[in-house]
């Protein structure tokens, strides 16, 4: 069953602000390649219409879409955003969590 990736999370820096620009990258776990995520719980069930990937951080540090995830375990990197919007992976990694469905918000 897709689950909804978070919510009302959002994403600071150590000071704390905001990280701005930051990007998340989502990869099947363990690896590299790849994962689709989905605006809606309905494009996750049908695996349509998956946002871009890697997803940028509004003013906020919030997603700037909803994140849906399939039932599989991801690899979720956040990154900076000095980071080129075409580095797969990207080269300013800022944290890395393997298997999405075995962690909690909290490990963020």
């Amino acid at each position: 069953m897709p689950q909804r990736f978070s919510p009302f999370h959002q994403f600071f820096t150590d000071t704390p602000s905001p990280r701005e620009g930051a990007r998340l990258f989502f990869y099947g776990a363990g690896g590299s390649t790849k994962f689709d995520t989905y605006p809606t719980r309905a494009d996750a069930i049908a695996t349509t219409n998956a946002n871009a990937n890697h997803v940028e951080l509004d003013e906020s540090g919030e997603p700037e879409v909803d994140i849906w995830l399939t039932d599989v375990p991801y690899k979720v990197v956040l990154a900076g955003p000095d980071s080129a919007g075409t580095d797969d992976p990207p080269t300013n990694v800022i944290k890395t969590l393997e298997g999405w469905h075995e962690v909690s918000i909290g490990d963020w």
